[in-house]
């Protein structure tokens, strides 16, 4: 039975094989898949199991959440100005928290000259170019 899941699936993998340049024969030969199942696959004529799919997403670089289409980027939450918590370096450097720490997004921060610190209060060092932004995902 043919089914949307089943022909995305099918596409992805397809996409992804010609992608490496593999013919359906070196990736058969790869992954340990015969060429007609993987073939049936590319067609959404066949649902594999969990265990082909480990096996093509495993010779073809990726993973199996990526070969099911899951696989989502980390994305980035960011607070309103009012809600950024500032903190002022005795150096002349304000750090701003952009956004806020939470289990699979990505967190930003900004430092830059503080309003309040004197000019001649800014360290020697040199520092980060003003408004930058510095980005970290999280652990996976």
């Amino acid at each position: 039975m043919r089914d949307d899941f089943t022909e995305q699936l099918g596409e992805r993998l397809r996409e992804l094989r010609r992608t490496r340049a593999l013919s359906l024969e070196s990736l058969a030969t790869a992954s340990g898949v015969s060429r007609s199942m993987i073939s049936d696959v590319e067609r959404g004529a066949r649902s594999p199991t969990v265990l082909v799919l480990a096996r093509l997403a495993t010779a073809l670089g990726t993973t199996v959440s990526r070969l099911l289409g899951e696989d989502q980027p980390a994305r980035t939450i960011l607070l309103r100005h009012a809600e950024q918590h500032a903190i002022d370096h005795p150096d002349g450097w304000q750090r701003r928290i952009l956004s806020p720490s939470c289990p699979a997004s990505s967190s930003s921060s900004s430092a830059r000259p503080s309003p309040r610190a004197p000019s001649s209060a800014a360290s020697p060092h040199t520092p980060p170019d003003p408004g930058s932004t510095s980005r970290s995902r999280p652990a996976s």
